[in-house]
């Protein structure tokens, strides 16, 4: 499914959210990864995101920012196709559940399109210990 050719952050609804309860005083990884995406324009930069709801609703584009990477597409279909991995460090202000979504956007206002089964796409939350 394309992200749609806006400058809106959209969410990747095919991938869907990854829930979980963490806790104050811990330190969390969050990654997003597996991810290949084509776009049929060259030269455009695509901004790919990790977003927090910090409760169990589902992110948007005003949620907390987890992690973020800049990608250039230099080429269009299979010869410009990128591998999108994000992973970042975080901790959180309140204990409970919280959710997680992987967006993206365009500057550039162009479509950018995951390549379906070529790897499986993850989204998850690791935690790597106390603060």
């Amino acid at each position: 499914t394309a992200t749609g050719a806006n400058t809106t952050e959209v969410r990747d609804a095919v991938l869907g959210n990854y829930q979980v309860v963490l806790s104050t005083g811990r330190r969390y990884r969050a990654v997003y990864t597996g991810v290949l995406a084509n776009t049929a324009t060259a030269d455009v930069r695509f901004i790919a995101r990790i977003r927090n709801s910090e409760s169990a609703s589902t992110p948007s584009a005003a949620s907390t920012l987890i992690a973020e990477r800049t990608l250039w597409m230099g080429e269009t279909s299979a010869g410009g196709r990128q591998t999108i991995e994000i992973a970042h460090t975080f901790t959180v202000s309140a204990s409970g559940t919280h959710t997680f979504s992987a967006f993206t956007v365009s500057p550039e206002s162009v479509v950018l399109t995951p390549v379906a089964a070529a790897v499986a796409r993850e989204l998850y939350v690791e935690d790597i210990g106390a603060v």
